[in-house]
Formats: structure tokens, C-alpha cells, sequence
């Protein structure tokens, strides 16, 4: 059995490429992004998957917990590059 990898962002780049269009991995690799401060990336990816499902609950609520990630992120020092 392969141990899974601590990394949540090969398993998303992967399940990205199953689905290129697909929302949820977006929003998956957002949340990813977000939570190892990677605020940048994580904003882009929210926005990526809210402008391909914009009427999905889930897809919005996603992007709303990616954005509150990222402003605590902000409000504990990290910064964002334009």
C-alpha cells in the first residue's frame, strides 16, 4: 500500500487534469493554496472557480472560506504580490 502524500497539492494538480473545466478543483486547490499561505494563488484559483459555477452553493461557499482563510492569513502578516 503507497502511503498518500502529505501534500495537498499533487493530488489536486492531478484530479485538475482529470477535469479541466471542473469548479471543484479549483476550489479544492484554492483551499490548498490558502492554507499553506500561498494567498495569490489561492485568491486566483477562488475567483477561477466561482467564474465557472457561479450558481453552485457549494463553489460559492468554497470561495467565502478561501477568502476568510486568506484574510487571516493577511491579518497574521502574509503578504500579497500583486
Amino acid at each position: 500500500m503507497t502511503p498518500l502524500s502529505s501534500s495537498p497539492i499533487p493530488r489536486t494538480r492531478r484530479s485538475r487534469r482529470l477535469d479541466s473545466a471542473s469548479a471543484d478543483a479549483y476550489s479544492g486547490r484554492g483551499y490548498a493554496y490558502a492554507k499553506l499561505g500561498r494567498v495569490r494563488d489561492a485568491l486566483d484559483d477562488a475567483e477561477e472557480a466561482l467564474r465557472r459555477q457561479p450558481d453552485k452553493a457549494r463553489i460559492v461557499w468554497n470561495a467565502t472560506r478561501i477568502c476568510a482563510i486568506v484574510a487571516g492569513k493577511l491579518a497574521a502578516g502574509a503578504t500579497y504580490a500583486l
